[in-house]
């Protein structure tokens, strides 16, 4: 055996050492945590291959089944638990709100410095407090949601008389994008009342949103492996 040998062996005997290491001290430490049961973590990937990337929501369904409602696993190295019941999310929400309100964000929603000014994923401070009294007063105040009850209901209604419609032809119906122009109809109601109307603007437009929507859920690798995010592996295989 040769000395470059000797060292490309030592060094894959020492990366496994180490990798064994780090996870039995992360079991260990979860132990002491006393976190909720859930599914042995592989080393350094984690639960990741438990989930998968087909239906991930339809894969946590059924470890739910086995480990409870309440479960926690781990992606990559980030620690995760998991709620699939509506008592236990109510109970969590009321009662340790605080606690949950300040948690990490994935990196679609870091672009551009978006995050700052989202009241979903900003951290309780005094910014997102002032933006949460304003939606709680001008947005979701009961007397602004019971003013556009009528608005809801018209657009419940023009989405059941377009599916009815279709049906009654015998035409196969996608309800997904219907829907899609109910609610973006709605919104623009609220907003400026006049409706989305058909056209290659609006088309634009729906588009963009559906494809925001699947960059902002579409998770990062930095997401599961904090360590790597100054990297920004996404946007080198993206370029």
């Amino acid at each position: 055996m040769t000395m470059a040998t000797s060292l490309v062996v030592a060094v894959a005997v020492s990366f496994v050492v180490i990798l064994i290491s780090v996870h039995a001290f992360q079991l260990l430490s979860n132990a002491r945590r006393r976190l909720p049961p859930g599914p042995l973590p592989l080393p350094l990937v984690g639960n990741l291959l438990h989930i998968g990337r087909g239906c991930p929501h339809r894969t946590l369904a059924r470890l739910a089944e086995r480990y409870g409602s309440l479960m926690s696993v781990r992606l990559g190295v980030v620690q995760a638990v998991v709620v699939s019941s509506a008592d236990v999310a109510s109970e969590i929400l009321h009662k340790h709100n605080a606690q949950v309100a300040d948690r990490p964000t994935v990196g679609a929603w870091d672009a551009n410095g978006h995050h700052a000014n989202s009241i979903i994923v900003s951290p309780p401070h005094a910014r997102w407090r002032a933006l949460r009294r304003l939606c709680a007063t001008e947005l979701f105040a009961p007397s602004r949601l019971n003013a556009l009850q009528p608005l809801r209901q018209e657009k419940v209604l023009e989405l059941v008389r377009h599916v009815s419609e279709k049906a009654a032809l015998g035409e196969p119906v996608t309800v997904r994008d219907p829907a899609f122009t109910a609610s973006l109809n709605m919104l623009s109601r609220t907003l400026f009342s006049v409706d989305l109307d058909s056209g290659p603007s609006v088309r634009g437009l729906k588009d963009l949103v559906k494809e925001g929507t699947v960059l902002i859920m579409t998770p990062n690798v930095s997401d599961f492996f904090p360590v790597i995010a100054a990297a920004d592996l996404r946007a080198c295989v993206a370029g």
